[in-house]
């Protein structure tokens, strides 16, 4: 996933590299920051258009995001309502302070198989 700026309508938002994580996944990770809409294009849908563009285009690359949820201005979203919108692409908190929020590919978190244990091993065959 090329980092840089991307535009739809009166959105934008910036895709970045991120040495926020270890170094051997940092080819698989990219950070999501300046999420922004002009006031005069905002409730029309086009950040949401936005996003779901970036959170396909992660998904074909294998690729997870990570971004800061925080209001950037007045007049935008609230802390709550801006992780609530995050929330319906799949992003989930990760950090609490700074709120960090993870979204790994396909946006579903994925449960761990359960383990086995010795005796159900034995029992089981």
């Amino acid at each position: 996933m090329t980092p840089g700026e991307r535009i739809h309508e009166g959105a934008s938002l910036l895709v970045t590299r991120t040495k926020a994580v270890p170094a051997h996944i940092q080819s698989r990770v990219r950070e999501i920051s300046r999420v922004e809409t002009a006031p005069s294009d905002r409730r029309k849908g086009h950040a949401t258009r936005l996003m779901r563009m970036v959170c396909d285009e992660a998904d074909k690359r294998g690729m997870l995001l990570l971004l800061e949820a925080k209001p950037y201005e007045s007049g935008g979203m609230d802390a709550a309502r801006l992780e609530c919108w995050y929330a319906c692409f799949g992003f989930v908190p990760l950090q609490a302070e700074p709120r960090i929020l993870a979204r790994p590919p396909g946006g579903k978190w994925q449960a761990p198989e359960p383990r086995r244990t010795l005796i159900a091993e034995s029992v089981n065959g």
